[in-house]
């Protein structure tokens, strides 16, 4: 993994173990955590150890492939997108040592191609290719709202 400073790279981390396809990653800088999403569904959170190298320290077996997921590290939440439409939101602990699944939002009929959270809103926003953009809020105290699309989502921004 790769940090710049100083308009240079820097090499801060490298994954020595891998037994399958990364198709995602997101660093929790501050943490030194890397949670990686895997070609054989599985999302791994490693930590940097005292070796200064990254060994998981939660592997979680999804029921489907994860085809995108978001991640704050400001208040540890973690939705993922599954292949099957379902976004699933785990809360992960001040030690990176578990994953407390919350609630899964059957949002999609189709693979999930974009996540986004916005914190000061709770609200999830994901998309799909079965050209649906799709916003509630995780709290639960507002419905579900859905925007059709002319064509297959790809990716979404939201703040």
């Amino acid at each position: 993994f790769v940090q710049s400073s100083n308009k240079q790279p820097n090499l801060v981390g490298v994954f020595d173990i891998v037994t399958t396809d990364i198709n995602g990653a997101c660093v929790a800088a501050k943490d030194d955590v890397i949670l990686t999403m895997n070609q054989d569904r599985t999302l791994k959170i490693s930590l940097k150890r005292q070796s200064g190298k990254y060994w998981p320290t939660v592997i979680e077996d999804m029921p489907n492939p994860i085809t995108s997921f978001y991640f704050n590290e400001v208040n540890r939440k973690l939705f993922v997108g599954c292949q099957n439409g379902t976004v699933i939101y785990y809360t992960i602990p001040d030690d990176y040592n578990s994953l407390s699944h919350q609630r899964d939002f059957l949002n999609h009929v189709s693979t999930v191609t974009d996540v986004q959270f916005s914190p000061t809103t709770d609200y999830l926003v994901s998309v799909s290719q079965d050209k649906s953009l799709v916003w509630c809020d995780v709290t639960g105290s507002s419905n579900m709202n859905r925007f059709t699309i002319d064509k297959a989502c790809s990716c979404a921004q939201f703040a």
